[in-house]
């Protein structure tokens, strides 16, 4: 089996978030994450004892070095974009694309091999870390670049209902007569009235009457 040399140095342009300079043995053990892998992969690589190696990992994921990609593989933070989105686990996947820049779920589920669900439980993961933010509704960015790389159009929310008003609108009318044919609520066709004018589809036009813009 091949072994990281003794004397690797401390690699270069990593934040260190506590105290003190990685030791030469956490640096090789760090070297070895240059690509998905295991605990105990790294630890034969970087000829550490497990034990020590489980402590050591832990202690690089607390200093932000390494991020557990998929269910016992690690991979250092460093190396996401070097690596190819298409041989990268689902959450590395994430990261290497909105390392480029906002994306919406659906453009990262667009790479082969995933899929939307995938998408949104590898965010959700990501977020609960600290490592995802959402830019905007359906956008996403890594956590403090809010973006700013690419400009992407905030997803509006999809709403059936607004839709089936508007078509309904196309005389002003009350919310008592769309009642029947939408099969909803006063208050809840009401709220959707006042939402849709907040997004400049809708105006008032009397006391409780509406019409489409």
């Amino acid at each position: 089996m091949m072994h990281l040399a003794a004397d690797t140095p401390p690699l270069p342009g990593l934040r260190i978030d506590r105290a003190g300079p990685l030791s030469p043995s956490a640096s090789r053990f760090l070297a070895a994450f240059d690509e998905p892998r295991s605990a105990v992969a790294a630890a034969g690589l970087a000829n550490l004892a497990r034990p020590k190696a489980y402590l050591m990992l832990r202690d690089l994921r607390e200093r932000g070095h390494v991020i557990r990609c998929a269910r016992n593989l690690y991979l250092r933070v460093d190396a996401l974009e070097r690596q190819p989105i298409d041989g990268l686990p689902v959450v590395a996947r994430v990261l290497a694309r909105l390392s480029k820049g906002a994306r919406c779920a659906a453009d990262i589920a667009g790479a082969p091999g995933l899929t939307a669900r995938t998408v949104r439980r590898a965010i959700y993961y990501l977020e609960r870390q600290g490592k995802v933010e959402r830019a905007a509704y359906g956008v996403y960015a890594l956590a403090g670049r809010g973006g700013t790389e690419t400009s992407v159009a905030p997803v509006s929310r999809p709403s059936p209902i607004a839709d089936r008003i508007y078509a309904l609108l196309t005389e002003p009318r009350r919310p008592m007569e769309l009642r029947a044919p939408l099969g909803r609520s006063i208050p809840n066709i009401t709220a959707h009235l006042q939402a849709m004018m907040r997004k400049d589809r809708v105006r008032r036009v009397g006391p409780g009457l509406y019409v489409r813009r």
